[in-house]
């Protein structure tokens, strides 16, 4: 993504501070009550400051964790703050992919991120109002091994802050080796396969929704619900041979071609302390044989105004066939094919008809003048799966929002006879 603004000319180092716990080396000043760390952004200083200690990884072993920072990014419309981010490996043990670090607890609560790969509430709230986490996911950064080796660098990954007149604000943060828990697991990745390699990357995107089934060894059945971000965990009890496999909770009326083992065996032992060996790559990716379905709906609690990134007009916007809106866009740039998104931003609201708000996203970015027209279609299949399981067959009226604010608004009836009809 090519970012815009006024660039900072020095670059920000940025230390970050990440525990599961205390060290003898840690100084106690450093660590809040909760246990995580604390950073400040200064956009009016050209300054970001976060701490450093240590994270424990699912082997036992401390690692010292350090993210280097720089190139901030002022957007001249007053609402975004840009860095770029690696992570250094400062400890003596290595770091494996992927490595999940968490902002959240921002102050002020307006404060959010718009480019996270992931979000949750925070551990242990109970209040609606608290401000959510948001985690970034450093996997291909790591090279083709996943592996950070003490000393080394990981590529840099930029994150994008939205604030209100880019004010100055601090945040809590944390780090978690996911999924690589301190218990013993069954876990892994299940991906649209795009270059049919077997190995699951950030820009693939999830099998969602879609459910995996574990058969132990003692003849139980487990069924896990994938998340949006394609994963799942099984959590490990004896050890044995495992049957595992992935079910689609979606409609691809083509064929799915799978490029991984589905199902698959696992075979789970124990080291000479008892103590169960999980496995963490027992990922499901698939294809189509014939070329891929429209990108899906994605889910965000990113206010809108953050979304929206590069100018377009929307043309003409309708569902023309089960699952599938189709959008005619105008924009300008060097060529055509530019990259759009559509989100659906924050929940269902509960009214007659319920509603939600769905935004079109324009990301790529060229200086040149020349005008493009074209059609792009996106699957509504995880916002319809989202839905019926909450209200059943119902109209859902969906408010499209455009990059200057227009709302086109489609109402749309979900009946779940239609799964059984072909597209057209």
């Amino acid at each position: 993504m090519r970012t815009h603004g006024r660039p900072c000319l020095w670059p920000i180092l940025i230390l970050l501070a990440v525990i599961a716990g205390c060290s003898d080396s840690t100084d106690p000043g450093e660590i809040l009550a909760d246990g995580g760390s604390s950073g400040t952004v200064d956009p009016d200083a050209g300054s970001a400051v976060f701490k450093t200690i240590n994270v424990i990884l699912a082997t036992g072993e401390w690692a010292r964790i350090e993210l280097l920072g720089g190139n901030m990014v002022l957007d001249p419309d007053g609402r975004h703050i840009d860095l770029t981010v690696s992570v250094r490996n400062a400890g003596r043990f290595p770091l494996r992919a992927p490595l999940l670090i968490w902002l959240e607890n921002f102050e002020p609560y307006s404060v959010t991120v718009a480019n996270a790969d992931t979000t949750q509430p925070p551990a242990g709230s109970m209040l609606p109002v608290m401000p959510w986490a948001y985690g970034f996911v450093y996997d291909d950064e790591f090279g083709e091994e996943g592996i950070l080796e003490p000393g080394e660098t990981s590529d840099a990954r930029l994150w994008r802050f939205h604030t209100e007149a880019q004010e100055s604000f601090g945040f809590g943060m944390r780090a978690e080796p996911d999924p690589w828990p301190l218990w013993p697991v069954i876990s892994g990745r299940c991906f649209w396969d795009l270059d049919r390699d077997g190995h699951p990357s950030r820009d693939e995107p999830p099998l969602f929704p879609g459910v995996v089934h574990v058969a132990a060894p003692d003849g139980s059945r487990t069924m896990i619900r994938v998340d949006e971000r394609g994963g799942y965990i099984y959590e490990l009890r004896a050890p044995g041979l495992y049957r595992v496999a992935y079910e689609p909770g979606f409609e691809t009326f083509v064929a799915l071609e799978f490029t991984t083992p589905n199902p698959r065996h696992v075979v789970i032992t124990a080291d000479d302390t008892g103590a169960l060996r999980g496995f963490h790559e027992a990922h499901f990716g698939a294809n189509t044989l014939l070329p891929l379905r429209d990108p899906v709906i994605r889910f965000t609690d990113t206010p809108i105004d953050s979304l929206h990134m590069v100018d377009y007009r929307l043309l003409e916007v309708g569902i023309d066939d089960l699952n599938h809106i189709a959008c005619t866009v105008g924009y300008s740039g060097c060529e055509p094919g530019h990259r759009f998104s559509l989100w659906m931003t924050g929940g269902f609201m509960e009214s007659l008809p319920v509603q939600v708000n769905v935004v079109l996203v324009h990301e790529t970015d060229e200086v040149c003048d020349a005008a493009f027209q074209e059609e792009i279609g996106f699957d509504l299949g995880p916002l319809r799966y989202e839905f019926m399981s909450m209200y059943g067959d119902d109209e859902l009226l969906l408010n499209v929002i455009d990059f200057h604010g227009e709302v086109h608004r489609i109402l749309w009836h979900l009946d779940p006879k239609d799964e059984d009809e072909p597209r057209g």
